[in-house]
């Protein structure tokens, strides 16, 4: 880096130290002016070993006093300076993924109880399902929420990275947050729902545990809304397929199946090592019309696809037991 560069950057750099630490001098002189006007007065160590004049009940009339005579005034918001802005802001944003992360651990739980609870169900008993579905559609808000204010910051710190100082931050976040906010909240069940992934897993999960067809959209099993454009071509619907338990590398039913991240295949992982372990060089997926390089190590556990799996093996046998008692009673009669 060329000298002058470096000059500027340690310039700028000392700047922003001195800057930080003359707003600290400030709040510090204020909290101490502040003090002063109540009357306190400081206590020499001997009268604080001693403990004269001292008494628990005096110190919490003390704390009663000096909590009633709090002056917001003395702490007004400080402008952001983009150091701070990178440490104080991404902090606060990896305190929501964090959030957002174990909300994403949840849907797979239910996807996988609502699968179950629908395959046993009473034709006409829908009330554990729809509670089930109620839970799914309020995660999904929730996590558009915790997205939103994630976002937002990130806006934030983004600003602030490039002003030397960004007045009113708490202002802007609060305005900024309270729009989107009200984007989402005043949008119809449709638009909220209809294309997204995971509650198109749930109503896949539920579709599954007693039909052997391709789901229809989506869209179509959410009641219509004021609001919503029935003749909107535009938008996309998303639909089931029929499935595949069948690893594109064994050739055989899926044994503790993984799914790539890279391109959505999925395989035995069993049978993914094996392939891999083979094309050292880099092993290509072996699904139809796919070329993308796949190795566990792109791979995550798909416990909803050997879920899935399960509901239909059992179906299947159902479906066999039945078959081959219609055939005892024809030979019967």
């Amino acid at each position: 880096m060329p000298r002058a560069s470096r000059t500027s950057a340690r310039s700028r750099r000392i700047a922003d130290e001195e800057e930080e630490a003359e707003v600290e001098s400030s709040f510090n002189r204020k909290n101490s002016r502040s003090g002063r006007s109540r009357g306190q007065r400081e206590v020499s160590p001997d009268e604080e070993n001693s403990g004269e004049g001292q008494g628990d009940e005096e110190n919490d009339a003390e704390d009663d006093e000096q909590l009633q005579t709090f002056d917001p005034s003395t702490f007004k918001d400080q402008p952001l300076i983009p150091r701070l802005a990178e440490d104080k802001l991404g902090g606060f944003i990896q305190d929501w993924l964090t959030l957002d992360n174990k909300i994403k651990e949840t849907f797979p739980i239910l996807n996988n109880i609502a699968g179950d609870v629908e395959e046993t169900r009473e034709e006409n008993d829908k009330k554990t399902i729809n509670k089930l579905e109620k839970a799914v559609r309020d995660l999904i808000d929730a996590k558009r929420e915790l997205d939103i204010h994630r976002d937002v910051l990130s806006a934030l710190q983004e600003q602030a990275s490039k002003q030397r100082n960004l007045e009113n931050t708490e202002e802007r976040y609060e305005k900024a947050l309270k729009s989107e906010l009200n984007k989402y909240r005043s949008q119809t069940s449709r638009q909220k729902y209809a294309n997204n992934k995971q509650f198109f897993k749930y109503k896949e999960s539920v579709w599954i545990a007693k039909s052997d067809e391709a789901m229809p959209p989506v869209k179509g099993q959410i009641p219509a809304e004021d609001g919503d454009d029935e003749s909107d071509d535009d938008d996309v619907e998303i639909g089931g397929a029929t499935h595949s338990y069948i690893c594109p590398i064994s050739l055989k039913p899926f044994v503790t199946p993984v799914t790539s991240k890279i391109c959505g295949h999925s395989y035995s992982r069993e049978a993914l090592q094996g392939y891999a372990a083979q094309n050292r060089q880099g092993a290509t997926c072996p699904a139809h019309g796919c070329n993308k390089l796949i190795s566990l190590a792109v791979c995550y556990n798909d416990t909803e696809l050997e879920q899935r799996q399960k509901v239909a093996l059992r179906r299947q046998r159902q479906r066999q037991k039945e078959v081959a008692q219609a055939e005892e009673m024809e030979v019967v009669e």
